[in-house]
């Protein structure tokens, strides 16, 4: 039996500190993308509200790590600043909209889905702030979660005999369009083509570092 030989130090300390709380808030936020797009876009009850709540607990999240754990740090320039800003002031907007709505529940609706956006883009401002490469890192990230929406709406073209449990890739037998899992043609075409040029940079930095 070969034993195999022991990893130096380093690599021992670089696994320790592999899963940050940076990464562990990063993680949740993919896994928050992936539900949505595989929830008919997450747009409508009762997902919409499991999103929204998950959303609140990544911020409480965040913000406990923040306060008590190393290399969180919440630092953005000025374009991001006034981005984040200008969100801000639209979800006031929004709440101060009750005041003249004449859809009460349609205002409470549009008010927490603002403030799921805004949450979403603070959380986004402190892990990008906390991580190494956080661009690439995001980039691949969203890459491998419309490469599996991809797949499982090509799957309703190529076997949608499959039925296993809840899993049905039977999802074009009443519209022939590639819909789901967004449930929207369209939003499904915008996620898959955000992606594209994601794909081709990873593609050509694999390339290049073949030759």
């Amino acid at each position: 039996m070969v034993l195999a030989p022991p990893r130096p130090a380093a690599q021992k300390q670089r696994a320790a500190r592999s899963l940050t709380p940076a990464a562990a808030v990063a993680l949740g936020l993919g896994a928050a993308i992936a539900y949505g797009a595989f929830a008919d876009g997450a747009i409508s009850l009762p997902n919409e509200a499991r999103l929204q709540v998950a959303v609140a607990a990544l911020a409480l999240l965040a913000l406990a790590a923040f306060l008590f754990a190393p290399g969180m740090r919440p630092a953005a320039d000025r374009v991001g600043l006034t981005g984040l800003g200008a969100l801000a002031l639209f979800t006031v907007f929004t709440g101060l909209s009750f005041a003249w709505s004449i859809a009460p529940d349609g205002t409470w609706a549009e008010l927490n889905r603002a403030l799921a956006y805004l949450l979403v883009a603070a959380v986004a401002v402190v892990v990008g702030a906390s991580l190494e490469r956080p661009l690439e890192r995001a980039a691949l990230g969203f890459l491998v979660i419309a490469t599996a929406v991809a797949l499982y709406a090509l799957a309703g073209k190529a076997i949608p005999g499959v039925h296993a449990g809840a899993l049905d890739f039977n999802h074009t037998q009443f519209f022939s369009r590639l819909r789901a899992p967004l449930a929207y043609w369209n939003a499904l075409a915008l996620f898959c083509a955000l992606a594209v040029p994601i794909a081709l940079r990873a593609a050509a930095r694999i390339g290049a570092g073949s030759r």
